[in-house]
């Protein structure tokens, strides 16, 4: 019978061995998972800055086509934020840009520029500008394409993704085959 005294008593060295080993890879599993949550919500986070800028442009915008030009300051404090918005938007993408796969960021570069073109396009700035129900709604539906884009962008970003979705539709049964 071991006493007290004696070291065996307590934890063999394999046994010591074995929690040093657990310990150590369930840390660093866990400092990986934790790493790639950061990446992803912090990535997320700047879409939602995208999303928010865009759609704030996109209702500046639309109140803007829904009303003729005016006489005085009006109109060019509204055409200088949509300018700004569009600075903005443009800032937001080119520290996102780099994050997406080649397949994901050429569409929404496309989205950004019938954005840009609803925003500001057509007789933007004109003093004779006329109602316009086109730019009006292609700023919304613009907005909306690239709110889209981006969601399916950021999800692309996750790790295994692809893995985990192939698995999930085969267990339902559907197959893309």
């Amino acid at each position: 019978m071991p006493t007290p005294d004696d070291p065996k008593a307590l934890f063999d060295v394999w046994d010591v061995m074995k929690l040093a080993i657990g310990t150590a890879i369930g840390t660093i599993a866990t400092l990986i998972h934790q790493n790639f949550k950061y990446r992803f919500e912090e990535l997320s986070d700047r879409c939602d800055d995208l999303c928010r800028t865009a759609s704030n442009a996109a209702d500046l915008a639309s109140d803007y086509w829904l009303s003729e030009a005016s006489e005085g300051n009006g109109d060019k404090l509204i055409e200088a934020r949509l300018r700004g918005y569009q600075s903005r938007i443009m800032g937001h993408w080119v520290n996102l840009e780099d994050r997406f796969l080649e397949k994901d960021a050429t569409p929404i570069r496309r989205a950004n520029v019938r954005l840009f073109d609803a925003l500001t396009g057509g007789e933007f700035g004109s003093s004779g500008r006329k109602v316009d129900l086109f730019r009006a709604a292609e700023a919304q539906d613009a907005t909306a394409e690239l709110e889209v884009l981006l969601r399916r962008a950021l999800r692309n970003t996750i790790p295994l993704r692809s893995i985990g979705t192939i698995t999930a539709q085969r267990l339902k049964g559907w197959s893309r085959d």
